[in-house]
């Protein structure tokens, strides 16, 4: 994506680029919450165990879970590439910053504009705390 991405007038390129973003942000949501422990597993593990046995709401629960959308998937590798080298502390990981960023760029040779770093970190920060799901989520 070219570094003036997102700055047409009138919406276009940008509101485009929120309407990937906020389907990114929905997809690490749920993600974050599956992979959270519930008795000695992750709750994917136990969903797909009850679904296998044919138990509607597991079945509907891991339905729910938004795609990665086609345009947002390059974003969605970078996160997933920044997150290896993350540091932790004495409370687990830390969040990713924009030294991390800056870092990982240099040193992988890409070049984000401003609109996708600030994706990265929204993508972050709701794997992070990613809150409860309401029952249409």
């Amino acid at each position: 994506m070219d570094s003036g991405a997102g700055r047409e007038c009138h919406g276009g390129p940008r509101r485009f680029f929120q309407g990937v973003v906020r389907q990114l942000i929905a997809h690490a949501r749920h993600e974050a919450i599956l992979a959270k422990e519930v008795e000695g597993a992750p709750q994917r593990v136990h969903l797909e165990r009850a679904a296998a046995r044919g138990h509607k709401a597991a079945i509907a629960a891991l339905a729910r879970v938004p795609e990665v959308p086609q345009e947002g998937e390059y974003l969605w590798e970078y996160y997933l590439e920044l997150s290896l080298g993350r540091g932790a502390g004495p409370m687990g990981s830390s969040s990713l910053s924009y030294r991390d960023v800056e870092a990982w760029c240099r040193l992988m040779d890409r070049r984000l504009a401003p609109h996708e770093v600030q994706a990265v970190l929204l993508i972050d920060a709701a794997i992070r705390d990613p809150g409860e799901l309401e029952e249409d989520e």
